[in-house]
């Protein structure tokens, strides 16, 4: 499987915690997206800020999506526990990655109205 098509893969087949370790890697950063070979490229009046949280493997709402449709949010969630509980013992790259990154969970999930889960990451935040 091509790298953006793993991340739906890996949930088809029940590997929820190996799915968020892919943004979540332990005590390190995730390497941004590579620039696809296949993409046309477009000009644009102005270009869009490049998404500083996503990888080769999709985005947070990606994830997040995905982790919704198969019920494995609680599975992100301990994820991210465990991330924010090593904390003190990381650089601040980390650090800093997975506070943008619950941000914008925290943001998804008032989005989509499942503020069951915005409890759930406003309590790691």
């Amino acid at each position: 499987y091509a790298k953006q098509e793993m991340l739906g893969f890996m949930f088809r087949h029940g590997r929820y915690t190996e799915a968020c370790l892919l943004f979540f890697p332990p005590n390190t950063v995730p390497p941004p997206p590579q620039p696809s070979h296949h993409a046309a490229v477009t000009p644009t009046a102005s270009p869009q800020r490049p998404d500083t949280l996503a990888t080769d493997y999709g985005t947070i709402d990606d994830l997040c999506d995905l982790c919704v449709g198969y019920g494995a949010m609680s599975i992100l969630e301990h994820v991210l526990a465990t991330r924010s509980e090593a904390a003190a013992s990381q650089n601040m790259a980390v650090i800093e990655h997975t506070s943008l990154a619950l941000n914008r969970i925290c943001t998804y999930c008032e989005t989509h109205k499942h503020f069951n889960f915005l409890y759930m990451f406003q309590v790691i935040a």
